[in-house]
């Protein structure tokens, strides 16, 4: 290693607490009975700033410390510094030892009480400072405090108080013994099956149709998006008039044209539910299909120039380019994209009310059939019966980001 010789004068800032004492300290360490000892401690390590102990036999009585000595005779240059492993060693405890005389014991804590300079009386103890909040502190929790109001009076006391309702197992035999509970059930099930994966198939083709840079598609893209931007309840409502059997707008257009009696579209089980899943894909298509979008720009265009030129079809651009790009996209969607439609309750209630005879409930739904019923405890069931499907799913997606965090970070 190289080594250079060090500034020769002590130095003090000028914000140090205590001016007057570390003067004298400094003072008390160039005195030539405690320096040398320090200095000559070291090994060679360090050199002496006073030409009385430069001149010691010290320094010329050993080659490697002749070495420094020399070359500090000829000036400040750097130069290589020597091998021997001696030169690491520390031996400066007597120098110390007269320095700082003592020190005291507290909860088998040693601290040093004071630094024993000439003429001066030895400090007592100091404690540390108590540690108190900042102002940025301070405000931090005056702005966060709101929050935390409103979290523990909409939040927290609202699903503190239904587990505390849910909590009698008899609840959950009452429960389970109702035929409409297990046809919910199934329902919930097959709503997330279907609606879900064929919105998702739908928002990644389309996905991949308004990414073209073309001015009539991007027309035709805000007006894709007006169905998730508006309000969820006057359109279901509006929906809901125009599929009514005797006077509503379907109907009535299916009468003229063929001369013929639409389909009870609200009144059959199976065509409520049907019509419930494809208002929910209707309403939540263009938010994903935004989301996939954004996965699908992410991509560099180079890739697919470069699977061009290797004469790369379609169909393998988007299987070898772009599938593995958006998959960790597509795939966290659709977890997240099941959690919200498992409490999805305005595509079901507004459209069908759970009707014809509490065939179309999910369980987002079923739990204002038992409040009108009188049966609170029951409907806070149906929502901790839920969180066997809820839960699985959320640790599922938080799992698969803090895995696909760690290989980015990798």
């Amino acid at each position: 290693m190289v080594y250079r010789s060090a500034v020769k004068v002590g130095v003090i800032f000028e914000n140090a607490k205590n001016k007057r004492r570390a003067k004298e300290f400094v003072q008390f360490m160039m005195q030539d009975e405690n320096l040398i000892p320090y200095v000559e401690g070291s090994l060679g390590r360090w050199y002496p700033v006073t030409k009385s102990g430069a001149a010691r036999d010290f320094w010329t009585s050993d080659p490697h410390r002749r070495i420094v000595h020399d070359q500090f005779s000829a000036g400040t240059v750097p130069f290589e510094f020597t091998k021997n492993y001696k030169f690491t060693i520390l031996n400066n405890e007597n120098v110390w030892a007269k320095a700082i005389k003592g020190s005291s014991r507290s909860q088998d804590r040693f601290y040093v009480s004071s630094i024993v300079l000439p003429g001066v009386q030895p400090a007592s103890p100091v404690k540390p400072p108590r540690k108190g909040l900042t102002t940025w502190q301070t405000w931090g929790l005056i702005l966060i405090a709101p929050y935390l109001l409103v979290f523990a009076v909409f939040v927290l006391y609202p699903v503190t108080y239904g587990l505390w309702l849910a909590r009698n197992p008899a609840t959950y035999l009452r429960l389970f013994e109702d035929p409409v509970f297990f046809r919910t059930v199934v329902n919930t099930i097959l709503f997330l099956l279907i609606a879900v994966n064929l919105k998702f198939l739908l928002a990644l083709y389309l996905s991949g149709f308004f990414v073209h840079e073309k001015r009539w598609i991007r027309w035709l893209s805000v007006i894709f998006i007006i169905p998730w931007a508006v309000p969820a309840i006057p359109t279901i409502f509006s929906i809901r008039f125009m599929l009514n059997p005797e006077w509503g707008l379907v109907n009535s257009l299916i009468f003229r044209f063929t001369a013929l009696d639409g389909p009870n579209w609200l009144t059959n089980p199976q065509l409520a539910m049907a019509m419930a899943m494809l208002v929910h894909i209707w309403k939540a298509l263009p938010f994903w299909t935004l989301i996939l979008m954004a996965g699908r720009l992410a991509i560099p265009k180079e890739l697919y120039e470069a699977a061009s030129v290797d004469g790369a079809s379609g169909w393998q651009k988007f299987r070898y380019v772009t599938w593995p790009s958006i998959r960790t996209l597509y795939l966290t969607s659709t977890l997240l994209s099941l959690i919200w439609t498992l409490g999805d309750f305005n595509s079901v209630y507004l459209l069908t009310g759970g009707q014809p005879a509490d065939q179309t409930h999910v369980l987002a739904t079923l739990g204002i059939r038992y409040i009108r019923l009188d049966q609170v405890d029951q409907a806070m069931a149906t929502i901790v019966v839920a969180l066997p499907f809820v839960l699985p799913m959320v640790y599922f997606m938080m799992k698969r980001l803090s895995v696909d965090d760690q290989q980015e970070t990798a």
